[in-house]
């Protein structure tokens, strides 16, 4: 009775470390997932594992609904994926995954998602993606994201005799202003020009006008979706 326990956990023994070493013949043929990140359509979709990714973004108000926005994926060429993590950093993060709001850390089974990242005050936001495959084999990427103040539109105003329709019309074109921070998801929703105190409020950057014989003054001002107006501009001119 004794040999035969010994027998049997000699095969025992000899099951287990047969299949510890196809588990780690299997783990050593295993290739870590690789993460990669859509930043715009210009650049395409980039290498961002192990690099810590710097950005800007405006701060989020009620009126501009902004975030930092990037398309994250992660390619495994096992095609054993298994979960990525976003994690905050400060512990202060307000983010969505594919519009689903989440705070600080949120752990998805998905190989690829858009991420929205919103901050209410002008500060910098520091997080990371971590991607981790059946293996445990991971690929991470930081993101430091500093998010600014609103900048505010400049207003451009040219008045042009163009008589389409009437005698002494004249367009005022308003299409050189721009905002300041457009590249950051900032426009002009609003013109407000006042023409010989007459004030005239409106979502298009041109409009026409008829002038009498004489002086007129013109002016113009912009309003962001901040809800920000630029300096106001003065134009003066001579209709014969």
């Amino acid at each position: 009775m004794k040999n035969f326990l010994k027998y049997c956990s000699l095969i025992l023994c000899v099951l287990i470390f047969s299949c510890d070493d196809k588990y780690a013949s299997l783990a050593a043929l295993n290739k870590s997932p690789q993460l990669e990140y859509f930043p715009n359509a210009e650049q395409g979709w980039l290498i961002a594992g192990g690099f810590i990714i710097t950005g800007e973004a405006k701060k989020w108000t009620p009126d501009n609904n902004l975030n930092y926005s990037v398309v994250l994926r992660a390619t495994d060429v096992n095609n054993n994926f298994g979960q990525m993590e976003v994690s905050s950093l400060s512990n202060d993060l307000d983010f969505f995954i594919n519009e689903t709001p989440f705070y600080n850390s949120a752990t998805v089974d998905l190989s690829s998602f858009s991420l929205a990242v919103r901050s209410a005050q002008a500060t910098v936001k520091e997080f990371q993606v971590v991607v981790e495959d059946d293996w445990g084999a991971q690929d991470f990427v930081f993101f430091q994201i500093t998010f600014v103040e609103n900048r505010i539109p400049f207003a451009d105003l040219n008045l042009q005799l163009v008589e389409q329709i009437s005698e002494n019309e004249y367009l005022l074109d308003a299409s050189g202003s721009f905002d300041a921070d457009n590249n950051l998801g900032g426009f002009i929703v609003e013109y407000e020009y006042i023409i010989d105190d007459v004030v005239v409020t409106i979502p298009t950057n041109q409009i026409f006008h008829v002038f009498n014989s004489g002086d007129h003054i013109v002016k113009l001002r912009c309003r962001d979706n901040d809800n920000a107006w630029s300096d106001q501009i003065t134009t003066t001119i001579t209709v014969p």
